[in-house]
């Protein structure tokens, strides 16, 4: 695996590496069987026996109920091991002291607490995946693996202890992703002080400037430090694809070029930034070099959940591959996209269609909310448009004419009081996705996935 550099060639080459024996082709099927120890979805409650690892070179036991692994296997010539989604709550500290060719491990998807000190003795690691496990604290022990490339760390909200120094020592490191990586809300003061997670994050962005041939990035910020070192460092703001801004305090606005010119931008979150009044659209920066040749090209998911201040969403028309948007608990917000600024920003730019390529539409708690946008919008790949607690917002930006094309598909999901109130200046197009007014039809697909007749192209109550 030394020769994988760019994160695609490690997702194949994993991807690969984790299909079951019976998919290779038989005149494989012996050679697997020699060096491949493979038991996915076999509803395990217990690894197999120590002495079934000897000789093996690439084991696969995801899926299973494994809860712990007590006993100490001999296999010095095991290269990738995957013990993803399992239930795995214990790992014994030796387990891993005979493994020094390992290179992948995948322990992500598991109950699991505490690492092994013992998994110091992974000197030939590439490949870490420890996202969306229970882990409370990373060990200082894992300085030790100096040959580390991709550290996956995703999804680990209980993760309050990373040592200090312990990032930077992975001098080959291409790949760190931790995304929605430790505390949020008020559990952020169980953040050790002696945690480079501590301070909102700015020690660890201080540890990355070391990485010198780190390409891929995801990652938390917490504080408007940590921020701005990010955005002064054009070698770090080129390499993120997926950021949360969280908690941020004293912060009203943003100016949308710092976040536009993240080339590789395709997540992007905002959780409890109270102050943030405005992501600013500061024509002074000539808006179409926000979009060309990279601002927000790529940027797919926006989610912003009690940013409480924050007023509209309008720069959004400045993502013209977004898919995904989700907002909550935005208390102040009126309009989803303010139309004085979209028409300025329409008239620098000419004909501009915002949402063109959105699926899924989320928006809740918003008591002032009025408007997503004044005038009808096309919606070609729309499939759910979910509406909650949004009492003033009496009007959905759709007509008959720019109706969304694939109908089979289309949920609305809202109250049903709110439904009743919903003002529609063309009747067509109530009728068509008032639920009772015309009889519905299950096509093959959902009815084979179980999906309730409610769900098709129509107003799903809640």
């Amino acid at each position: 695996m030394a020769f994988k550099k760019t994160p695609e060639e490690w997702t194949y080459a994993i991807q690969v590496l984790q299909r079951s024996a019976s998919e290779f082709p038989a005149c494989e099927v012996e050679k697997v069987k020699e060096n491949f120890l493979v038991h996915v979805g076999a509803r395990l409650t217990e690894a197999p026996r120590a002495d079934k690892w000897i000789g093996v070179r690439r084991i696969s036991l995801m899926k299973n109920q494994i809860e712990k692994l007590s006993e100490v296997p001999t296999c010095p010539r095991l290269l990738t091991l995957f013990l993803k989604d399992n239930r795995l709550k214990m790992i014994n500290n030796d387990f891993f002291q005979s493994m020094s060719s390992l290179t992948i491990l995948d322990l992500s998807f598991n109950p699991l607490t505490k690492l092994p000190s013992g998994i110091s003795k992974l000197v030939s690691l590439q490949h870490l995946d420890l996202s969306r496990t229970q882990l409370e604290e990373l060990p200082k022990e894992l300085q030790a693996l100096v040959n580390i490339k991709c550290l996956y760390s995703d999804y680990t909200f209980g993760l309050h202890k990373i040592p200090r120094k312990l990032i930077a020592k992975f001098s080959m490191l291409r790949v760190l992703r931790m995304f929605n990586c430790g505390p949020f809300g008020l559990f952020v003061h169980d953040i050790s002080e002696d945690s480079i997670l501590f301070g909102g994050n700015e020690f660890l962005v201080e540890e990355l400037l070391c990485l010198e041939v780190l390409n891929v990035l995801s990652i938390d910020l917490r504080s408007n430090s940590a921020l701005q070192k990010i955005f002064s460092s054009r070698n770090l703001h080129n390499l993120i694809d997926s950021l949360r801004l969280q908690g941020l305090e004293n912060i009203k606005s943003l100016n949308v070029c710092s976040l536009a010119t993240m080339k590789h931008l395709d997540t992007l979150h905002f959780l409890n930034c109270e102050d943030l009044e405005e992501v600013k659209i500061d024509f002074m920066c000539k808006v179409q070099e926000i979009r060309e040749p990279h601002g927000f090209q790529n940027l797919q998911s926006v989610r912003l959940w009690s940013c409480f201040k924050l007023k509209d969403l309008t720069w959004l028309i400045l993502a013209p591959n977004l898919r995904s948007l989700d907002v909550s608990d935005c208390s102040d917000m009126e309009e989803t996209i303010e139309i004085s600024k979209f028409g300025e920003v329409q008239r620098m730019m000419g004909n501009l269609n915002p949402l063109a390529k959105v699926k899924v539409f989320t928006l809740e708690v918003q008591p002032k909310l009025k408007s997503i946008h004044r005038n009808a919008l096309s919606f070609p790949l729309l499939q759910q448009m979910n509406i909650s607690e949004c009492p003033l917002l009496k009007k959905l930006p759709l007509d008959s004419s720019r109706a969304i094309t694939n109908k089979h598909e289309f949920v609305i999901r809202g109250d049903k009081h709110w439904w009743e109130e919903l003002e529609w200046e063309d009747e067509l197009l109530k009728t068509f996705f008032y639920p009772f007014s015309r009889s519905l039809t299950i096509n093959r697909h959902q009815h084979e996935c179980g999906k309730p007749e409610a769900e098709l192209g129509c107003i799903c109550f809640v």
